[in-house]
């Protein structure tokens, strides 16, 4: 389920309201159901995660434990990843798996759509690429295991108020690599003010990055996107940056078109607007795309 249809569960509330729940519970509609619809994110994070005895609470290990065998393997791998160790080999120093053992749980955890090893969109042979890169698809998972696993021990003695104080501090890293996701989905929605995506996805290469990269190969055609969540509003200087980075991507021949296209949380300064405007770049403020005046 895609942030849209998952909106509907909070039909009418703020954007940062949906994507803060979206960042919970995913698109899976049991989670959104554990959810009061009537209660804010942090009531229901307390109520309905951090509780212990809680359906979510206990969902995770249950899942791990009914549909695997050895699942201490697949909570290190997890936790490794949700930590920040993506790479292969920094998994594997974090774990103490072997090289063989970790592909191997790696790959069933792929299989059940926990965890993927991402490359940069525009790779030709992902599958032997050297910059592959894993992260945890679940939303939910991703969720519990950076914040709820390794609070576990707290929780077990009911110490939820101080187990949320800690976390308040690192959500809007949170938020920020939901919005990503959301802004991806977004595209997809709005292909048709662009041209027919092949492919959408994210680059990066050494010390570089870009939030969203979208092509199609038979048009010779490449959008480049950022997206920020900020509480300030965007200005000129991320959009110069992103066309900084765009010179490098190594794709298409040498006349291909480009379009690129910013997503901010907190709108964009007039100066971006003007920008805008006279350079034709696609605005999103949160997941709506503003019309040129």
């Amino acid at each position: 389920m895609t942030f849209s249809a998952a909106s509907l569960f909070r039909k009418g509330k703020p954007f940062v309201d949906r994507l803060a729940h979206f960042s919970l519970a995913g698109g899976i509609p049991a989670y959104w159901l554990q959810l009061d619809s009537k209660k804010g994110f942090s009531e229901n994070l307390k109520k309905h995660v951090l509780k212990k005895g809680a359906m979510l609470y206990d969902e995770v290990e249950f899942i791990l434990r009914e549909e695997l065998r050895e699942p201490r393997y697949y909570f290190a791998l997890l936790q490794a990843i949700a930590q920040g160790k993506r790479k292969l080999s920094e998994i594997v120093n974090s774990t103490g798996l072997s090289h063989p053992v970790a592909n191997k749980y790696l790959a069933v955890l792929a299989d059940l759509g926990i965890v993927e090893r991402e490359t940069p969109v525009t790779e030709e042979k992902p599958l032997k690429s050297k910059k592959g890169l894993y992260r945890i698809t679940d939303l939910f998972f991703s969720f519990w295991f950076g914040f709820v696993f390794p609070k576990r021990g707290e929780l077990e003695m009911d110490r939820i108020e101080d187990v949320l104080g800690s976390i308040q501090n690192r959500l809007p890293h949170h938020f920020a690599a939901t919005y990503e996701t959301v802004a991806r989905q977004t595209l997809w929605d709005h292909m048709q003010s662009f041209f027919p995506f092949n492919s959408v996805g994210k680059w990066w290469d050494r010390n570089e990055d870009i939030d969203i990269v979208a092509f199609n190969k038979e048009l010779n055609s490449i959008l480049f996107g950022e997206v920020k969540w900020s509480e300030k509003p965007l200005g000129t200087d991320i959009f110069e940056a992103l066309r900084h980075k765009a010179a490098k991507v190594n794709w298409g021949t040498r006349h291909r078109k480009e379009h690129f296209c910013l997503f901010s949380k907190s709108g964009f300064t007039q100066a971006m607007v003007k920008k805008a405007k006279e350079e034709k770049i696609s605005l999103f403020r949160e997941d709506v795309l503003l019309k040129a005046k």
